[in-house]
């Protein structure tokens, strides 16, 4: 019975009982199998809840109850049981942050290449102004409406998913509680308040990072979160202030051709602030998939399928 999860089981040294295992050792409690105390305790299912406990075959190690009997998946290293155990939707989160951040990678990319579109149409309407054409003018302020909504939900959406995952590890049983400095309550609270959502999150991952311990694979190292985070911050930050300078300039256009003319060759050199944004976010969206990644493989190191032990009395 070495590492048994506690509860009531068959007394080895007599059959008409059952008898309290605690986890370590037999009790001096103990009832008659057909008692009505016996039945109670049948009916309201007598075995542990499921959880991981360690293994009978290897104390070093803990293994899956399913709440009636002893299950093939063992994990290895120390697991902290006081928190819940991490559910199995935590990958389904992080795959989809992985397709989301490759979306953002392709927008990315996208942007930067309508940009150069708009630049190269700009100039030449600027150079010759019997060349613009009102179809260009239309598509390209269509496109543009297009992928801000697009990029607008695909943000909302990836921020979402994040607070989900982030909340999620933070509850895992495989993460240190010594090593995490903030409560999990963080993980949502922190989006909502001015500045601290500019600074917290970076920590409350390095936590996470932090409480992981030696499942983490030591390369890349920690550094990654730091410029992962300052990436995105300044591609936000480069992104809001030249939506700003765009905005200025289009209510100063004015209708007459001498002030769009003036307007379109300010806005050129916006463009390419927008492609340095796109570019962070392009960067910030591949370091955060590696983050993501490194994280979900260390929630999942030791942890395999072994063949079962000998199996307790059953319950």
């Amino acid at each position: 019975m070495a590492g048994a999860p506690a509860g009531w089981y068959d007394d080895p040294e007599d059959a008409s009982r059952l008898r309290k295992w605690d986890g370590t050792g037999w009790t001096d409690s103990w009832m008659a199998r057909g008692s009505g105390a016996a039945r109670a305790q049948q009916a309201s299912g007598r075995a542990p809840l499921p959880g991981w406990h360690r293994d009978p075959a290897d104390a070093a190690r803990h293994r899956w109850w399913d709440g009636r009997a002893w299950t093939p998946r063992v994990v290895d290293g120390p697991l902290f049981l006081e928190k819940e155990r991490r559910g199995g939707g935590f990958r389904t989160l992080g795959y989809a942050l992985l397709a989301l951040f490759a979306l953002h990678v392709v927008s990315a990319v996208a942007l930067i290449g309508m940009n150069i579109w708009a630049w190269a149409l700009f100039g030449r309407w600027v150079d010759d102004p019997s060349s613009i054409l009102t179809g260009e003018g239309e598509l390209l302020e269509s496109a543009g409406l297009l992928f801000q909504v697009g990029s607008a939900l695909a943000s909302l959406v990836t921020a979402a998913l994040f607070v989900a995952w982030l909340h999620s590890a933070y509850g895992s049983d495989r993460v240190d509680p010594g090593a995490l400095r903030f409560s999990r309550g963080w993980t949502v609270g922190v989006w909502f308040v001015p500045f601290l959502n500019l600074v917290r999150p970076h920590g409350l991952v390095r936590d996470l990072w932090r409480g992981l311990g030696d499942r983490v694979p030591r390369s890349p190292g920690p550094w990654v979160i730091t410029v992962w985070w300052v990436t995105l911050v300044l591609a936000r930050t480069v992104a809001a202030a030249t939506r700003v300078a765009e905005e200025g300039v289009a209510a100063q256009m004015g209708t007459s051709e001498e002030t769009v003319l003036a307007g379109i060759e300010r806005l050129r050199p916006l463009l390419w602030w927008e492609n340095v944004a796109a570019l962070g976010w392009g960067v910030a969206a591949v370091l955060g998939a590696v983050v993501v990644l490194r994280v979900d493989r260390a929630m999942h190191a030791g942890e395999h399928d072994d063949p079962l032990p000998e199996a307790p009395p059953a319950t």
